[in-house]
């Protein structure tokens, strides 16, 4: 059972779930805080701009300030330039991102309210307190700390600036709405966690393949079906040698024990490069990106699987092939697929004749 200082640690670090369950919804999270940033971003913008206009024309209490919105509505142009062809890239940029966009925004909520809309009091930064959890999902624990020191700016500058009667009066509204703004974030933050968590748990039984884990081939012809940009793609096809012959004589748990075996070191050496499928019973495919140095990768490949040991088995015999767009740039994706397998299947034929104590009549 989960102690309630685990649910609180849980709570205040990764909204309501486990580490482990935070960590698997984190790609999908990224995600929805890039297209959130890049959305809110443009329209910062299109505010910036409009601001801008007004102070142009003396219009209301912006007229004095038409430079200070010029800059800004410059500086996010160019922030959004800048997110918009790294972060895909490089996620680090939306994390620190994210926060930075925060921190901008209620610094402009802060000067809202002690420059342009004194009388207003506290409601241009109450708003953007409210808003802000709806926008994104950060560590909960993260987004406590900005605001905290949000509030700390902002009754300290109010303090200096304002005469002690509105003082007071802001100092209530910005603890008593700033808390209940914290509350309302700490449920929408966890709510939107608990949904990733629901889709991402969705999208496993969809997308991967129940014995081993990684993707299955349903999603396999998805990918080749889709568009894509194969101009720098790799695609590794690879078989278990003498499945057939295990299945036979030790059992199918055996036989399933190097299934698990090879999606197990295939996923261990080129998850973080691109994508694993296992389509057929033993055979598995990489689509990878060949930026990358793939000689390396399969030397780490080598060295993982002559080195896995199981239960049942003392060893993994696998054949593979590779074939590169950078060497094939008249080839589609399907084609590609195809030379790897061609490949694979003359890598099976040499393994073959070198291990001919193996029966010939139960390869796979």
């Amino acid at each position: 059972m989960i102690s309630r200082l685990e649910k609180f640690k849980n709570l205040m670090l990764y909204a309501g779930l486990t580490k482990e369950e935070y960590k698997a919804i984190n790609k999908e999270r990224i995600a929805q805080n890039r297209s959130s940033l890049l959305t809110v971003t443009i329209i910062t913008i299109l505010g910036f701009a409009i601001l801008t206009v007004l102070s142009i024309f003396k219009i209301g209490a912006f007229k004095d300030f038409g430079l200070i919105y010029f800059v800004c509505f410059l500086f996010f142009s160019i922030y959004l330039i800048f997110c918009f062809t790294l972060s895909e890239k490089y996620p680090l940029i939306i994390r620190i991102g994210t926060y930075f966009f925060m921190v901008s925004i209620l610094s402009f909520g802060i000067y809202l309210a002690l420059v342009i809309g004194v009388k207003e009091r506290t409601v241009s930064l109450i708003a953007f307190m409210m808003a802000i959890p709806s926008l994104f999902l950060v560590s909960p624990l993260g987004y406590t700390i900005l605001f905290f020191i949000c509030q700390a700016t902002y009754i300290t500058l109010s303090y200096l600036r304002q005469e002690e009667f509105l003082f007071l009066i802001n100092l209530e509204n910005v603890v008593v709405f700033g808390c209940i703004s914290l509350i309302l974030g700490f449920y929408v933050m966890c709510v939107k966690a608990a949904k990733l968590k629901a889709e991402n748990k969705n999208d496993y039984l969809i997308r991967r393949d129940q014995l081993t884990g990684i993707y299955n081939r349903r999603y396999y012809e998805r990918v080749l079906a889709g568009p894509k940009d194969i101009s720098k793609m790799a695609v590794i096809l690879f078989d278990l040698n003498g499945l057939k012959i295990v299945n036979d004589q030790i059992g199918h748990e055996a036989g399933d024990e190097l299934i698990k075996g090879a999606a197990a070191c295939i996923n261990e050496v080129f998850k973080n490069y691109g994508d694993n499928f296992r389509i057929g019973g033993d055979e598995f495919v990489t689509l990878l990106s060949d930026d990358y140095n793939l000689d390396l990768l399969i030397e780490d490949f080598e060295n993982l699987y002559h080195s896995w040991k199981g239960k049942h088995n003392q060893e993994i015999l696998i054949s593979y092939g590779i074939a590169r767009a950078s060497e094939n740039p008249d080839k589609n994706l399907p084609q590609l697929v195809n030379l790897a397998d061609k490949l694979m299947y003359e890598n099976k034929a040499e393994f073959y004749k070198t291990h001919k104590s193996i029966d010939r009549r139960n390869r796979d």
